[in-house]
């Protein structure tokens, strides 16, 4: 019988999905057989995927926002009696299932639900988390914004959850890593097979603008009335819209990988995940962060730091996507001079692997 797996994905986006497909593929090729709890856009993305033995669906978790798409601590508090009641029905939807299968390890990422089972816990608990490195980039992002305050605490609190509860945790970095602690490895970028940048930027023609469903909107009227520059064309994945002479929209995509391969700059939140294929793929990048969102910030202020993308608006996105393009260009001279190292999800597959069998 084969050794079993059980991941848990928070499905809010779906950064968390991709980078957890891409070490479930080399977990896979070692013989393990993968079963997967997720929610959101995160089932959707799953579905089909022959890597997976068994997919299970949670209730969404997420935080709530205003009107402008804004995340606000008030309305996640008021709304905390909803988000209670769906956290116990995932616990129990978890306690059973593990109850019932015999896993060698649970693998975490950005999804709690363990937490309630973790003193009885039978199996090994592997969490994929980068907390560490967003609390120490940190340096320089204000925190007198309430809401912006109250992020950083929660990452605090993630920090002191990842160094004390799970067996290992493995910690994808594209910034200078903080030094590996006792449970904590950090590891090169985690992406897809297939996203590492073997071709030359060529001639700019096409940008790619994609929504995770994570909180980045922006109204397709003002994606459709921008102006872009002769003979080149943008696709928009993750929001339903009317196609303009060079504008396409194809709402939700089951795989965006030949889009992101396709494109020469991108226009993304500031997930961890997505910039991590673009940087392996060289891929210049016009952040729109999540208002308010901590981590997001600090992962487009590295971003513009490392010299290969900015920071943009989407209240003033012709603008912004104007100064962008004008620096094409340049942002492609800076990735020919920037390694950037992408075998994090075969390594993480090797450290659950010699994990599971240490303690066998």
């Amino acid at each position: 019988m084969k050794n079993k797996i059980l991941f848990i994905i928070n499905g809010y986006g779906l950064g968390n999905s991709t980078r957890c497909s891409a070490i479930i593929e080399y977990l896979k090729a070692k013989g393990y057989e993968i079963d997967c709890i997720t929610s959101n856009n995160s089932t959707f993305y799953f579905s089909g995927n022959e890597n997976i033995s068994a997919l299970l669906e949670f209730s969404p978790l997420k935080y709530s926002t205003t009107s402008e798409g804004e995340i606000s601590s008030l309305l996640t508090f008021i709304n905390g009696p909803r988000l209670l009641k769906s956290f116990i029905k995932n616990v129990r939807i978890l306690k059973k299932r593990i109850e019932n299968e015999n896993y060698k390890a649970v693998v975490i990422d950005s999804d709690y639900s363990i937490l309630p089972l973790i003193f009885k816990k039978s199996f090994t608990l592997v969490a994929i988390n980068n907390a560490e490195q967003t609390v120490a980039s940190s340096e320089g992002l204000p925190t007198k914004n309430r809401e912006i305050f109250f992020q950083y605490l929660l990452e605090r609190l993630d920090c002191s959850f990842h160094r004390l509860v799970p067996d290992l945790v493995l910690a994808p970095q594209w910034q200078p890593a903080p030094e590996n602690t006792s449970n904590i490895k950090a590891l090169p970028l985690i992406v897809r097979s297939g996203y590492q940048s073997t071709a030359s930027p060529g001639k700019l023609s096409k940008i790619l603008m994609m929504f995770s469903g994570a909180g980045f909107q922006i109204n397709q009227r003002i994606i459709r009335e921008l102006i872009l520059p002769r003979d080149v064309t943008m696709d928009v994945l993750g929001l339903e819209g009317e196609d303009s002479e060079n504008i396409r929209f194809h709402g939700k995509v089951h795989d965006s990988s030949e889009f992101v391969k396709n494109c020469n700059v991108m226009i993304i939140n500031a997930g961890f995940s997505s910039i991590s294929e673009a940087l392996a793929l060289k891929k210049p990048m016009l952040l729109l962060p999540v208002n308010n969102h901590y981590e997001q910030l600090t992962n487009a202020l590295g971003i513009e730091n490392l010299g290969v993308g900015q920071i943009g608006n989407p209240l003033n996105l012709q603008f912004d996507l104007n100064e962008f393009l004008s620096k094409y260009q340049q942002y492609t001279e800076v990735f020919k001079k920037t390694t950037i190292e992408c075998n994090g999800a075969s390594l993480a597959a090797g450290h659950i692997d010699q994990l599971i069998k240490s303690k066998s």
